[in-house]
């Protein structure tokens, strides 16, 4: 099964390196994950196709400091923008990659906020989290590093570095040096994640995410990226996305139509 991380890795092939700095690997997840649950969930589509609900990326909300990545909303007459107030469901993406002890906690705190806000303004809507855990050892820093190191020393960085990432070249942990993860990063990341608050099935009135999706990814920008798959957290990669999205679809319906009429 092709998961986000999946599309992730692509879009890191193509580009031959993860750029931290950068947000648009969330737009690739959410793309990714509604065509998937549009295909899952016959209710949903249906909504949109009648135009009764439409999806939007990066939707700014009231209370909090960053943009919802994902959004399913009823449409409104008066007003064709989404809204909180008429979600009905909501999807935060959110990545630990470089820097683990410095960026889990405020990642973890970044969901919590998310789920929070969720359960205050609008408790029957969908909450929904991914998680990309990476699980190098250590990386090249290309924006902070490799680019300021090639413009200081006058390389051309598209010519001389670019193709080299990602290709297994070793040399390139000499010529810019590494960034190191503790052995047990990961580990402690995803143990920081699981402590976020999930729903059992059917408890809508719980605080929580309906699901957490928590998919580990090798990127070092040296060696060719991959999808953890076999990894030594029990994360099911392929068999937890195809749950998330019965999940959804199961709650959708039952949320949106089932009791809705």
């Amino acid at each position: 099964m092709i998961t986000p991380a999946d599309r992730v890795v692509e879009r890191i092939q193509q580009d031959r390196y993860h750029d931290h700095r950068s947000a648009r690997h969330s737009d690739i997840i959410c793309n990714h994950f509604i065509l998937d649950l549009l295909k899952e969930c016959p209710a949903l589509a249906n909504d949109i196709e009648n135009a009764k609900v439409e999806y939007r990326l990066n939707v700014d909300v009231p209370g909090l400091t960053h943009k919802v990545d994902l959004m399913i909303y009823e449409v409104s007459d008066a007003d064709g923008d989404p809204a909180l107030e008429r979600a009905r469901l909501c999807m935060e993406n959110k990545s630990v990659i470089t820097a683990h002890g410095k960026n889990r906690k405020n990642r973890q705190s970044d969901l919590s906020d998310f789920v929070n806000l969720l359960q205050t303004k609008k408790p029957e809507a969908i909450v929904l989290g991914h998680v990309l855990v990476g699980t190098g050892i250590q990386y090249v820093n290309i924006p902070d590093a490799v680019k300021r190191k090639c413009q200081i020393l006058g390389i051309d960085f598209d010519r001389d570095v670019l193709p080299r990432l990602s290709s297994g070249d070793q040399k390139l942990w000499e010529e810019f040096g590494t960034k190191p993860n503790s052995l047990d990063a990961a580990t402690k990341t995803i143990e920081m994640m699981r402590t976020l608050p999930v729903k059992e099935r059917g408890f809508t009135h719980e605080l929580g995410f309906d699901f957490l999706l928590i998919e580990p990814v090798f990127v070092d920008n040296v060696n060719p990226p991959r999808v953890e798959r076999e990894n030594p957290f029990g994360i099911n990669v392929d068999g937890q996305y195809e749950e998330m999205l019965r999940r959804t679809c199961r709650a959708y319906t039952s949320r949106w139509h089932t009791l809705a009429g």
